[in-house]
């Protein structure tokens, strides 16, 4: 008999910690249906969030056996599947996984505009990461029309939206208007998120990012490490995100030359990075390239 059965059990650390409190409650919202128990792909959802993402495969992996054919909740497993791929950076894989979930969901239930337009945007956030950004805006903009169809323009969702928006202004060097949609997705995130969320720690990251690319170096720390402070509140020590702050800090020592900091920073992120990642995954392998060329500098 090959049946397994797991038995889980996610229990608060720190339990008297209210802002640690607040934050895990939106977590439980986020992946396991608030005050409900936790279901096996909301634990797999969480080890996900935590950058287990072998594990996190493994529970996905097993659950799709389980679905029939016809199961309306299939999408959200393939939305699971998306996330995933998307965090190690396989964007094809990724992208198939999301728009098999756009069609299982238009063709279960059209009528959830909201989630309809969510899974819009995930396409589009994967064809921005491939730098492919008339189609990424094509899938904003149908993701923008659900929201309106269901009066959801300040839906936490939308935040995801602008924030797509923002990083396709910053590559293409529009800095005014990156650093304006990062701010309109800070704010909606404000509106609905704890401080200590981990999603507002990439808007912060943004916005440094566009503060540095302007030579605004004071406001682009500032940014940094309030994205760092966010990610060591709310993540595990070794997640590959914590890893990013610390590059981003890296990269701004650099721009402003002080290369013994730079230095001392990516060797920060490539740490966590080998901890956390596969030796082949991209961020493993421009750290050591940014280690490199800061060392060729110093000498």
């Amino acid at each position: 008999d090959n049946e397994q059965i797991w038995i889980i059990k996610m229990q608060l650390a720190e339990d008297d910690n209210h802002a640690l409190k607040k934050l895990f409650n939106q977590l439980k919202a986020d992946y396991g249906g608030g005050e409900n128990e936790t279901n096996l792909q909301s634990f797999g959802d969480v080890l996900q969030h935590m950058g287990k993402y072998d594990s996190a495969e493994k529970i996905y992996s097993d659950l799709r056996k389980t679905y029939s054919p016809d199961d309306t909740s299939f999408s959200h497993l393939c939305f699971s599947f998306g996330m995933l791929y998307k965090e190690r950076k396989d964007y094809d894989r990724s992208l198939q996984w999301f728009q098999r979930a756009l069609d299982r969901k238009i063709r279960t239930e059209p009528s959830d505009f909201v989630y309809i337009g969510g899974l819009y945007c995930c396409i589009g956030n994967i064809h921005m990461e491939k730098n492919g950004y008339n189609e990424a805006i094509k899938c904003y903009n149908t993701a923008m029309d659900y929201y309106k169809c269901a009066n959801a323009t300040n839906h936490p969702y939308v935040a995801s939206l602008y924030h797509g928006i923002a990083r396709i202004c910053y590559a293409q060097k529009q800095y005014s208007d990156a650093l304006d949609y990062y701010q309109r997705s800070l704010a909606i995130q404000k509106q609905h998120l704890p401080s200590n969320h981990p999603d507002m720690a990439i808007n912060h990251t943004g916005i440094g990012d566009v503060y540095r690319s302007v030579g605004k170096y004071q406001l682009a720390m500032n940014n940094y490490k309030t994205s760092f402070d966010i990610r060591m509140k709310s993540l595990p020590p070794q997640h590959q995100d914590i890893g990013s702050s610390y590059k981003s800090i890296g990269l701004l020592y650099e721009t402003m030359n002080n290369l013994k900091e730079a230095l001392e920073y990516y060797k920060k992120a490539e740490s966590i990075y080998r901890q956390s990642l596969s030796a082949q995954h991209s961020n493993v392998v421009e750290i050591a390239k940014d280690i490199q060329r800061v060392i060729s500098k110093l000498k």
